[in-house]
């Protein structure tokens, strides 16, 4: 009887630890995730404000 109320003990404190750990990735891919996206953010600006110098003012692109 002992024995079995240590392993629930064990099991119910196994099962928080499990529980706090899946809630800290949980947090930190979210945080990666917003990373992500701001990075790709900038990158489709720096790529509209590069077409936009190759293009020239008149909005052509120059010819070789």
């Amino acid at each position: 009887m002992m024995s079995q109320k240590r392993q629930e003990t064990k099991s119910k404190l196994l099962a928080e630890n499990d529980y706090e750990v899946n809630l800290k990735n949980e947090i930190g891919i979210g945080s990666l995730q917003r990373g992500q996206a701001e990075i790709l953010q900038r990158l489709a600006l720096m790529e509209t404000q590069l077409g936009q110098l190759v293009r020239g003012p008149g909005g052509a692109a120059p010819r070789a």
